[in-house]
């Protein structure tokens, strides 16, 4: 453990605002942990717990429209502001943004002309501490720039399929809302306008330059480039929009409630449960009877499914292992058969490596970890920790725990729907019953072919009336 870095990132943790309700053990842990993963970058983290951030900021009004996560539900949020997770890894399009993310800003300037004030002294000194009134609100934009005396905040993305009908993304409109809400808070002034410039480049070259990063020359020639080209697939796409004090109110209100009420006290953040109607309608409970029909049947299809094909397939093999078959025999009108080679890549690189070719250039660059030879490294090194397994919960700890602490179970209770074939001994007859009608039921579905026929794939329309197959 680098003790002056943990030292550092200590005296930052222990200033944030919500940390007399951080135990000093989970403090200690998150930092020691973060660090193992992180290691220098754990400062940024550190620093980006004090407040919610620009990114974070769009999942509040989306929660409170009953809308799915962009990106991290607020109960993760508050795992995160509460140090009870690591920093999770960042997957290959967060790396291809944070890599792009100067080239992006490049061909944001050349295109436009804008002369960037990013770096002066007054966005520097505004962004560099939370909102003025409202210390929750914290971050910092990719650009801030001066158009002919026009003040434009920009957010910078990456594409690599940009649909430019597709509209501003609701979390990037309310990312640069963010930023502008710093800006008046910090400066007393609002911007006149904010930008989203996306970056729309081919994943190959995006890859190539993470791999083979370009001097500081290489890559203003490359923005010229891409500026005068600036073509779909091939550019930048520039959209400006204004201000809209409505969505900056919720904005504010939205996680001033969630920072107050949760985090600056401790209080686990949970989704409200939605108003519940005090009778089943007839119509939901049909839907309900229907849907139960449908799992029922389409799990029993599968399971027989599977076996089945797998049947078929055994003797397929077995007759073609009689007459060494390279053709199939039948030509069906819909339906692609025949016999395939495949290729046992292992064993030839196997091969090849025991004639001395070098294992490196037989293999090509994978994002899957190796975690075998990882976990040896780690060893190896006496950096193991428990941080690099995954914790599996013990439920019974757990609630003698919560009984300690007068936290009630039902709380952390949810519900959910099962449903399968009894497993009852007496009931066994029913199961092979239901098992052999589906077989039945999935050898109705036939495949003709033939100057007799339509040419269709057929389906016995008096099949769903056979006893058994409705499982009502």
């Amino acid at each position: 453990m680098n003790q002056d870095l943990y030292d550092r990132v200590k005296a930052i943790v222990d200033k944030l605002p919500q940390r007399r309700v951080i135990p000093d053990a989970v403090a200690d842990k998150w930092i020691r942990d973060t660090i193992l993963l992180e290691g220098e970058r754990t400062i940024w983290h550190a620093h980006r717990a004090a407040t919610i951030g620009g990114s974070e900021a769009g999942e509040f009004p989306l929660a409170a429209m009953g809308k799915s996560p962009a990106y991290n539900s607020l109960e993760d949020l508050w795992l995160d502001k509460m140090l009870l997770a690591t920093p999770q890894r960042p997957n290959i399009y967060m790396r291809r943004g944070t890599a792009m993310e100067d080239l992006a800003n490049l061909v944001y300037l050349k295109k436009t002309g804008h002369k960037s004030v990013l770096k002066s002294p007054e966005i520097q000194e505004a962004f560099n501490k939370p909102h003025r009134e409202h210390p929750h609100v914290g971050g910092n934009p990719d650009e801030v720039v001066d158009a002919a005396g026009r003040r434009i905040i920009t957010d910078f993305k990456v594409r690599n399929s940009l649909d430019a009908e597709s509209g501003i993304p609701f979390v990037n409109g309310c990312q640069l809302h963010w930023y502008g809400m710093i800006h008046e808070g910090n400066l007393g002034s609002r911007p006149d306008v904010y930008g989203l410039a996306e970056l729309d480049i081919p994943a190959g070259m995006i890859d190539d330059l993470m791999a083979n990063p370009p001097s500081q020359e290489e890559l203003e020639a490359i923005a010229e480039h891409i500026a005068s080209v600036d073509r779909p697939g091939f550019g930048m796409l520039i959209r400006f929009f204004p201000h809209n004090e409505m969505l900056a109110n919720n904005l504010t209100r939205l996680t001033q409630q969630f920072w107050d009420k949760y985090v600056m006290t401790g209080t686990p953040y949970k989704n409200p449960k939605p108003r519940k109607p005090d009778n089943l309608t007839t119509d939901d409970h049909e839907k309900l009877e229907d849907a139960q029909a449908r799992l029922l049947t389409f799990k029993l299809a599968q399971k027989v499914a599977e076996e089945e094909a797998e049947k078929a397939r055994q003797d397929v093999m077995a007759i073609n292992r009689k007459y060494e078959l390279t053709e199939w025999p039948f030509e069906t009108p819909g339906i692609s058969a025949g016999f395939n080679t495949k290729f046992n890549t292992q064993k030839a690189a196997t091969a090849l490596i025991g004639k001395g070719v070098d294992r490196s250039s037989l293999v090509r660059k994978a994002d899957d970890a190796n975690v075998e030879t990882m976990m040896r490294t780690l060893k190896a090194h006496n950096l193991l920790d428990d941080v690099h397994f995954k914790a599996e919960w013990d439920t019974r700890e757990i609630k003698k725990q919560m009984k300690l602490h007068e936290l009630p179970v039902s709380d952390f209770e949810f519900q959910n729907f099962r449903i399968g074939i009894t497993r009852k001994k007496e009931d066994e007859p029913i199961k092979v019953l239901l098992e052999t009608q589906m077989k039945g039921h999935l050898s109705s579905f036939t495949v003709t072919g033939g100057p007799d026929t339509d040419n269709t794939l057929n389906f016995d329309e008096d099949d769903d009336d056979r006893p058994g197959l409705r499982l009502a």
